[in-house]
């Protein structure tokens, strides 16, 4: 069943598909025809991934610039021993630190849809940078986050608590 579902799947991809490929042999042209299916796939996650990391971004700087500015408002008004307005800061860097990922997913899906339609091996070779970018940045941000949580984060705990003596 799921062979069949792949095979319809890659048909409807191929179907899409100009054939500019006549000078390859029969394996070559297996090989560039299932390459340009996951390309697709490929494609319409990155479209709807790039969507919602815009969503995100907006819904972020909205919800921060509302904490930073009302927070120092509820501050004021309450005994909260943790500035609020500094949530709206750390919502503010998250949206900044989501812009670079949307802007790849923007070039990924650009260039893999200018391979699909051209059949173009710069557009390709842009895809694979960007994908490779996309990733490099996602591994180097886990990282950082990872050395955050084991040092800043705890520090931060420990002033708020002595703060609160």
């Amino acid at each position: 069943m799921e062979e069949q579902f792949n095979n319809e799947f890659d048909n409807e991809v191929v179907n899409q598909i100009p054939e500019k490929r006549h000078q390859f042999n029969e394996t070559e042209k297996g090989l560039m025809t299932q390459a340009c299916a996951y390309v697709y796939s490929i494609s319409k996650w990155m479209k709807f991934f790039f969507v919602l990391m815009i969503l995100g971004i907006i819904f972020m700087g909205i919800f921060g610039l509302v904490f930073a500015c009302g927070g120092s408002l509820f501050s004021a008004v309450s005994d909260v021993a943790f500035p609020v307005w500094l949530f709206g800061m750390v919502y503010l860097a998250c949206a900044g630190l989501y812009v670079a990922p949307a802007i790849y997913m923007r070039r990924i899906y650009k260039a893999a849809d200018q391979t699909l339609i051209a059949n173009d091996n710069a557009a390709m070779v842009e895809f694979l940078k960007n994908n490779k970018s996309l990733w490099k940045y996602f591994g180097i941000l886990t990282i950082v986050l990872f050395g955050l949580s084991i040092t800043v984060f705890p520090l931060i705990g420990a002033l708020v608590g002595l703060a609160n003596l």
